[in-house]
């Protein structure tokens, strides 16, 4: 189960609210899935023009990892624009995993919270200042061959997406509705 966050300003105490609850994901995946080894990786992104505008841990499977890793993440609450950069974090759960789950035929999950629409192109530039100048060489290792040049169109990242977890974005406000229509639809 991937997660990331809108911590811009614009999502105000929503924040707060998802710092707090977001510990307790685990727990009521254990409660619904008994058994089963569950993976959790929570994000938070921001905007390009923010000193860190994404940060993804590693995927875990023991709370307290899971817990220590939400407290390295401190929310800058800023965002430069009205179009934030949750699609830097949806190429990294494109691209950048590999899981067992999927090469055993099943999906994982992926979660996109956020009041605001995202820019609907990646730049390689920004992808290399985020993930470090070795991203397209680990999307190689994973099996993707791109050049580094290309800019990437959300609209095909999410179809990738798609090939390995059921996607969701879940909107706070619905403004950003018709913009994450057009660019994810209902595929």
């Amino acid at each position: 189960i991937e997660t990331r966050v809108d911590t811009t300003g614009s999502m105000g105490g929503n924040v707060d609210v998802a710092l707090r609850v977001l510990p307790d994901v685990y727990e009521r995946c254990q409660e619904v899935l008994p058994g089963y080894d569950i993976h959790i990786c929570t994000g938070i992104f921001g905007d390009v023009s923010d000193k860190f505008p994404l940060c993804r841990p590693q995927f875990e499977m023991i709370a307290s990892k899971i817990c220590e890793q939400l407290t390295l993440m401190v929310p800058q609450r800023a965002g430069g624009d009205a179009p934030e950069d949750p699609d830097l974090g949806i190429f990294g759960g494109a691209y950048l995993c590999r899981h067992y789950v999927n090469r055993i035929g099943l999906k994982g999950y992926d979660f996109t919270i956020t009041d605001a629409p995202g820019r609907g192109k990646i730049d390689p530039k920004e992808l290399k200042r985020v993930y470090g100048d070795e991203v397209f060489a680990k999307t190689t290792k994973n099996g993707f061959s791109f050049t580094g040049e290309e800019v990437f169109e959300l609209t095909d990242v999410w179809t990738d997406l798609l090939k390995r977890a059921h996607a969701f974005v879940l909107l706070i406000g619905s403004s950003a509705k018709p913009w994450w229509v057009e660019h994810v639809g209902k595929k």
